[in-house]
């Protein structure tokens, strides 16, 4: 169903997770079948941001993940992300983990490859250049995210912020998906002019 519904090459046409009920759900979501590691996707190299896995640093470049290197992986997965026309950037982001939402690597990757005895192997490349394979156990979200906060690292937040620094303001808006909340957008850049008009910033 995500492979043909990405077929039809529209960003707003797609099996969003969030949107299943019952087990499909839960088996998509809270499988131990994520690898323990957030990622970014550059250049067709997968980087990492955060472990949760002693054997994976951040800052590792992971090479190939159960025997397929990166460009294969991504050649794998590009059926499945959705986006408008030939936008391959828009689907590409849809593997990063440094975005507001879930990323596809969690949810569609463990479906096309998934972890062997609950385990994957990695060839991974350190910053200095040393190549080493290795193995990692398979984990949930869950318990990703929580390892991760141990370790002081948050999720990305979507909250817009505004803040003024000496004769310089700072709007970060990280987002313009408000379909699921209550935040008036328009309120909070009001608010935010009104401040940088009676200070003269």
């Amino acid at each position: 169903a995500t492979e043909l519904a990405a077929a039809i090459r529209c960003g707003h046409t797609w099996t969003n997770v969030l949107n299943q009920e019952g087990g499909s759900k839960a088996a998509l979501l809270e499988n131990a079948d994520k690898l323990p590691f957030t990622m970014v996707l550059v250049a067709n190299r997968w980087l990492v941001l955060a472990s949760a896995d002693p054997a994976v640093d951040a800052g590792d470049e992971i090479l190939s993940v159960n025997g397929m290197n990166a460009g294969a992986m991504v050649a794998a997965l590009m059926p499945y992300l959705r986006a408008d026309g030939s936008s391959d950037g828009k689907r590409l982001q849809q593997l990063n983990h440094n975005r507001g939402d879930y990323s596809q690597m969690d949810i569609v990757w463990p479906l096309l490859s998934p972890p062997q005895d609950g385990r994957y192997a990695l060839e991974i490349r350190n910053p200095a250049g040393k190549r080493t394979a290795v193995t990692v156990q398979a984990t949930t979200l869950t318990r990703r995210e929580k390892a991760l906060a141990d370790q002081g690292i948050k999720p990305p937040s979507e909250q817009w912020t505004f803040r003024i620094d000496g004769d310089t303001a700072i709007m970060t808006l990280p987002t313009f998906a408000f379909w699921n909340s209550d935040f008036d957008c328009a309120a909070f850049i009001d608010s935010a002019f009104a401040e940088l008009d009676a200070g003269k910033v």
